[in-house]
């Protein structure tokens, strides 16, 4: 039954899959001008070149790293096509739509300025604070070194690097969650081909890069969750210092959830468990107090207290345009909507396309949680019983509450929330486990094995 269930999912994704890359391939003549020619007509052939060669080289790590899965093959290479029409629409939006004062176009002319003056003098030009922005606006001017100041190399530098975020974040789901081919086959349809996963991290800027680091995160974590080997702190360690700098605040979101486990997880035990707990919490919890120390700096926080003038004033700030939500509420208010934080524009609160959008996409991931209740209510009933569990709801509780309270802007929600989607789909894809749970009423531990007795021989 388990093989028709996954023969019957490939059919059913193979349609929808032949589609898009039709309508991809079918209509690059309308979307590949805007890559090929971002800056109204001006681009060298040198451009042309370099994107056609990070493109070979996209196409083949996909071959390489799906060479045992035929189903993830075509999957990521549609998704790789979706990304590059994604970075033809970010260019034309931002020229042509918000007039060129896209976030994408002030980090490519900081990054041109910083590159130009490095191979006209040598001087290299390091802005403070180090972190954010000027992070983003030093990494494009490092990579405009080697490659030229080029919107659209940027641009789809860029986007690969978002795409790996993705690969990663499928990669930590199959590690650490138990679920069946059927449903890995959903999660890599949702984690590469979701419009705003997709989108958003097309362009040059914090989402791209936040996207990878929190796949990073995320696979460190779960590799680390399956197996005692201390290495796996390595890619996890390095995606808390990639966050750090791009969203010093989300990094401490992260920290914290990545602590908790250790605190509370039950299946922490044996030499695997004193290991963790002797060498892992303390360094996670020195890490976590450097990152709370950095979010304070960089949200301007003397103490606790002034946490909610904080909040107010990144609401105030992004309240503006048609796209304004719940402007007149407070931060309390805002947050108790934080359980509809991933589904919002409900179609009531629709007021533009790109609105209709978002709310598209909204719905789907509610129809999908809601099918999956069973296991989402079991993941939270049992959440002690893995560490990975533990991180994804301490991490999505966090983001909800604090995003809810200080966006009141729903193009910036569809935009900011795309940092935890991934991690929302981890937790509500397993639709196979959810029907298991319906026939046996409740799940043993054995089904969470700990990594240190499933690698015994009685185990085997």
């Amino acid at each position: 039954m388990d093989a028709g269930m996954n023969q019957g999912a490939t059919v059913r994704y193979t349609a929808p899959l032949q589609i898009i890359a039709a309508f991809v391939l079918l209509s690059a003549p309308f979307w590949l001008p805007f890559l090929l020619f971002p800056s109204r007509g001006i681009s060298t052939p040198w451009d042309w070149i370099t994107i056609l060669l990070l493109i070979v080289f996209a196409f083949g790590a996909v071959m390489f790293v799906s060479r045992a899965d035929g189903f993830l093959r075509r999957v990521m290479v549609v998704g790789l096509l979706c990304k590059l029409v994604a970075c033809s629409a970010s260019i034309y939006l931002a020229f042509y739509v918000y007039n060129s004062s896209a976030d994408a176009l002030n980090y490519a002319n900081a990054g041109r300025i910083i590159a130009t003056r490095f191979l006209d003098s040598g001087e290299w030009t390091l802005l403070q604070p180090v972190w954010s922005s000027n992070f983003i606006r030093t990494a494009t001017g490092a990579l405009f070194v080697v490659t030229g100041p080029s919107l659209a190399v940027g641009t789809v530098v860029f986007a690969l690097i978002a795409f790996c975020g993705q690969y990663l974040s499928y990669r930590a789901f199959c590690h650490a969650i138990a679920a069946s081919a059927a449903d890995r086959r959903l999660a890599a349809m949702l984690l590469f081909l979701l419009p705003s996963l997709v989108f958003w991290s097309s362009s040059i800027g914090k989402d791209a890069l936040s996207a990878f680091f929190i796949g990073l995160v995320c696979y460190g974590y779960a590799r680390l969750d399956r197996s005692s080997r201390a290495s796996y702190f390595v890619p996890m360690l390095a995606g808390l210092a990639g966050i750090l700098l791009v969203r010093p605040h989300v990094a401490l979101m992260m920290g914290i959830a990545l602590v908790f486990p250790y605190l509370l997880a039950k299946n922490a035990s044996g030499m695997r468990g004193m290991l963790v707990r002797v060498v892992g919490l303390p360094l996670l919890l020195g890490v976590t107090l450097y990152l709370g120390v950095a979010a304070r700096q960089f949200l301007a926080i003397d103490d606790l207290s002034q946490s909610s003038n904080a909040i107010n004033r990144v609401n105030n700030n992004n309240r503006s345009g048609g796209s304004a939500m719940d402007a007149e509420g407070s931060s309390a208010v805002r947050a108790l909507s934080a359980p509809f934080l991933f589904f919002r524009p409900f179609p009531w609160e629709i007021h533009n396309v790109q609105a209709a959008l978002a709310s598209a996409e909204g719905m789907l991931l509610l129809i999908i949680c809601y099918r999956n209740r069973r296991h989402i209510i079991m993941a939270v009933r049992n959440w002690r019983s893995t560490p990975f569990t533990v991180f994804l709801l301490v991490f999505l509780v966090e983001f909800s509450l604090i995003f809810s309270a200080a966006i009141s802007n729903f193009g910036l929600l569809a935009r900011e929330r795309i940092m935890a989607t991934p991690l929302l789909l981890m937790i509500c894809v397993p639709a196979a486990q959810g029907r298991m749970l319906r026939r046996e009423e409740e799940v043993s531990l054995e089904q969470w094995p700990d990594p240190v007795q499933a690698s015994s021989p009685a185990y085997r």
